[in-house]
């Protein structure tokens, strides 16, 4: 794990932590659904909201022009972040949703035709699932699913009897929002290119926690959303590999993302402002990139030892509750945990932990086929961050067998 200063260098980062002590200090376990704002994140918007605004790639004063720069600095340090060959395969979107609707909508609808199989696995979140479930009635295709182990992990052999000619792409999530298991994409990926099958990669539980080559994934396309990695909502990357990109008809459309228009047709213009239509979120994008920068200059395996440090210690204490059933159980997972307890409904857990200043999540976790598999009623997930320590993990876990007691009373 972190040492004490170490962990308190990272804290100290984020204003959250740093508001006076109180008796409603909350300990944040749940950082799989959204991350508490970096402290640059909060300056950067604050010194973009307060020195002016003006809109990007439209007018010609001098605050304009100043804010394209950054607008378009930002997209460059997106496309560093995960090693994208072109800063121009990177558009911006509000996130890893609004990037997979974009690929279903526009790629899907231009390529996926009657008769045609898309791929999608058991574990994936409903962002990942109804875009392609909406495509493949739209066009008369047909959706797959590739299987889980008993381990909680791909079916890699599923997956290769699955895989045919008839199969155009494959959507799969990196990391499991509800498991933790962390994809092996690269092999993935190089299954899938004996095919015509392109792929895409819903990247939301992974930017944060995994470091991202695109480059090396050989993914067709890479989402994930600026709120998980401790950056403003409503932001978020789409990567799309530039032959891909520049080949695929647009989706949204409106101003400045057209070269010219009459009333009779429209030119426009080359990706990644085709994709963009309207004004962006400029100061959400650049604050995001603050983010993206802050994330890379860390060690990023002294974060991940800690989290992964961190979870382990969690499902020890877990591992000793009876009636519990812990359904994270792959290999190679990233630091959350999911589970439930025999006799005590999830929400009710949850709601218990609320009043003790704990939050986590509980229910269906957006991924009903998946939870509905373990748990009728929903499941308990405690998801941790690189600024979470030991001694909330013990608190917590004081906490949760207060909730047990009274629940089992």
């Amino acid at each position: 794990m972190l040492n004490p200063k170490q962990l308190q260098e990272i804290r100290q980062s984020f204003a959250f932590f740093n508001r006076k002590i109180s008796s409603d200090t909350v300990i944040y376990f749940d950082n799989a659904a959204t991350t508490q704002k970096l402290s640059v994140v909060l300056d950067c918007l604050t010194e973009l909201w307060t020195e002016g605004s003006a809109n990007v790639h439209r007018s010609s004063h001098g605050r304009a022009n100043q804010l394209t720069q950054r607008f378009e600095k930002a997209r460059s340090y997106a496309a560093s972040f995960i090693n994208a060959e072109h800063s121009s395969e990177v558009i911006w979107t509000t996130g890893a949703t609004e990037g997979i609707n974009l690929v279903a909508n526009s790629w899907g609808n231009a390529q996926i035709h009657a008769g045609d199989q898309i791929l999608i696995s058991a574990m994936e979140h409903h962002a990942n699932i109804l875009p392609w479930q909406q495509l493949c009635e739209r066009r008369g295709a047909e959706l797959k699913i590739i299987p889980l182990t008993d381990n909680s992990e791909l079916d890699l052999d599923a997956l290769d009897s699955l895989l045919s000619e008839k199969i155009k792409l494959l959507a799969i999530t990196h990391v499991s929002n509800v498991l933790g298991t962390i994809n092996p994409i690269k092999k993935i990926v190089e299954k899938c290119q004996t095919y015509p099958c392109k792929v895409l990669v819903d990247g939301a539980q992974a930017a944060a926690h995994i470091p991202i080559d695109v480059q090396d994934l050989n993914c067709d396309f890479y989402v994930f959303s600026g709120h998980k990695c401790f950056a403003p909502e409503a932001t978020g990357v789409l990567y799309g590999k530039k032959q891909l990109l520049t080949s695929m008809p647009v989706w949204k459309v409106g101003g400045e993302m057209v070269k010219t228009v009459t009333f009779n047709s429209a030119e426009f213009q080359a990706p990644p402002l085709r994709f963009e239509a309207g004004t962006p979120n400029i100061s959400g994008v650049i604050a995001f990139a603050e983010a993206l920068n802050f994330l890379k200059k860390l060690d990023q395996d002294a974060l991940a030892h800690h989290e992964q440090s961190l979870r382990q210690l969690l499902e020890h204490h877990l591992s000793k509750i009876q009636g519990i059933e812990i359904y994270s159980r792959a290999k190679n997972r990233c630091s959350l945990v999911t589970f439930s307890i025999k006799g005590c409904e999830s929400m009710d857990i949850a709601t218990l932990l609320s009043e003790q200043n704990i939050a986590v999540r509980s229910g269906q976790l957006c991924a009903m086929p998946l939870v509905k598999s373990y748990h009728p009623n929903g499941v308990l997930r405690v998801s941790l961050a690189f600024y979470n320590s030991e001694q909330e993990v013990s608190q917590f876990m004081k906490a949760l067998l207060v909730a047990i007691e009274l629940l089992r009373e």
